[in-house]
């Protein structure tokens, strides 16, 4: 019986050592993810992202006239014309998103945009950048060790 107990004390102790790991992995990520990254985007932002969500997503009509307005309202407006935007929200409103996108478009400067030409295609993996690798780390790390108490229960 003495085993058995031994046993079980050890597979505690490394659940807890595996869940102390992954919440000490992940606290740090937690924390910069709440931050929200400590980007300010600006009127161009907000109509680049409309631009996309009107490109592939033309659906989420809330999101998009979330952004037409967060874009008429922001402080930093260069390089936009608040006017061509405000005809965009007009455009909106009235459902014609072709014409919504064509404002939006023209106005951060049309097809000298950089948003606006399609992206090139590379190829391979790429590794993930700021607090994702962490957090991809602490689920492994977590995954695992509950695999290997499930194993170790199981024998």
């Amino acid at each position: 019986m003495a085993g058995g107990r031994e046993e079980a004390d050890v597979s505690l102790r490394f659940s807890l050592a595996v869940f102390a790991t992954a919440a000490l992995m992940l606290t740090p990520a937690g924390t910069a993810v709440a931050d929200g990254g400590g980007e300010d985007f600006t009127a161009t932002d907000f109509v680049e992202q409309a631009i996309g969500l009107l490109r592939g997503q033309p659906d989420m009509t809330d999101l998009i006239e979330d952004r037409i307005t967060d874009a008429l309202e922001d402080d930093e407006t260069d390089g936009v014309d608040l006017e061509l935007v405000s005809q965009a929200q007009e455009s909106f409103e009235a459902g014609d998103l072709d014409a919504t996108r064509e404002l939006l478009e023209r106005s951060i400067g049309g097809e000298d945009s950089p948003i606006l030409h399609e992206p090139e295609v590379g190829g391979g993996l790429e590794a993930p950048e700021g607090t994702t690798g962490v957090v991809l780390i602490g689920v492994a790390v977590v995954l695992a060790g509950a695999g290997a108490v499930i194993v170790r229960r199981v024998r």
